[in-house]
Formats: C-alpha cells, structure tokens, sequence
C-alpha cells in the first residue's frame, strides 16, 4: 500500500489469516458439527488446488486459497476432536501443545537455516532432503523445549498473577 505502514499493518493479508484463526475460536462452540466436515474438506482442498494451480505465495488471494485450507483443516481436527472421534495424545499433542512456539520461533531458525549456509552445505554434500528433515526435526525439538522451559511457565505464572489480581479487585 505504499508508504503508509499503518496500512499495511491493518490491511495485511497476514492479518486477515490470524483474524480468521480468532473467528474459527469464537465460533468453534456453534459451527462445530459432524455433518459439516466433508463440505468443509472439500471446500478446503478445492481452495488448496486453486492456490496451488496460481502458484500463490502472497497477498488476498493465498488468504482465499491457502487460508482458506488452514481455516478448513483446524476446522475438521477441532470438529473430530469435538465430536469424540479423534483425541489427540502423545508425540502429537507434544507438538500441539508447542504449536505457538514453533509459529514464532520457526521462521528464525529457518533464516538462520540459509544465513549459515546449512542448506549450501546439504545440497552440495547431496543430503538435501535427510539434512531438511533433520533441520524441521531440530526446529521441532528446540520449539518443544522452548515451550516447556519459557513459554509454559511464563502462563502459569501470569495465570497465579491474573488469579491473585481478581481477588484483590472482589
């Protein structure tokens, strides 16, 4: 949008993914039915075609298309998970649990992937794709721990300091 930055921060398409994420949160209680699941599947993988047919990277159209698909996947795994047919435990729910941590921390480690030159050193040694899966393992593993040592912790504690604070007020 040109020079104005606060436009682009209130316009970006980034945005609107995250707001739909809020949406899909505060509606999750009323949308959430069984039958639902296939046509939100298959409005999903159809979003997905179309964004992969484009070649859609950035901008309104990636939230129609690839939005879209996220929208519909967290859709369908919360409405299976609502409706008792699939419970999420172990390695997965680990990884769910880390979820956040991994969004923030995943494009810093990914930069850090290339500026290194990790990525240089697997592709001219021919063990790009072990070295990728390796590296996404490493991601995974650091955002885990991050989670459980920082994160966690840090939510505990402002959940006792947000407790303790409601009482003072009562």
């Amino acid at each position: 949008l040109g020079e104005n930055k606060y436009a682009d921060f209130f316009l970006s398409s980034l945005l609107f993914e995250f707001f739909s994420g809020y949406f899909l949160y505060t509606l999750i209680n009323t949308i959430c039915k069984g039958r639902s699941i296939i046509y939100v599947l298959l409005i999903g993988i159809t979003a997905m075609a179309v964004g992969i047919y484009l070649n859609i990277a950035y901008g309104y159209l990636r939230v129609l298309t690839f939005g879209v698909f996220a929208f519909s996947l967290v859709y369908i795994f919360v409405s299976l998970e609502k409706n008792d047919y699939f419970i999420i435990k172990g390695f997965l729910k680990k990884i769910g649990d880390s979820s956040y941590t991994l969004y923030l921390t995943h494009t810093v480690l990914l930069g850090a992937f290339y500026t290194l030159g990790l990525r240089d050193y697997f592709v001219k040694n021919n063990i790009a794709l072990s070295g990728f899966i390796f590296y996404i393992i490493l991601i995974i593993g650091f955002s885990y721990i991050f989670y459980k040592t920082i994160e966690l912790p840090l939510y505990n504690l402002s959940k006792r300091f947000v407790g303790v604070f409601s009482k003072k007020k009562n």
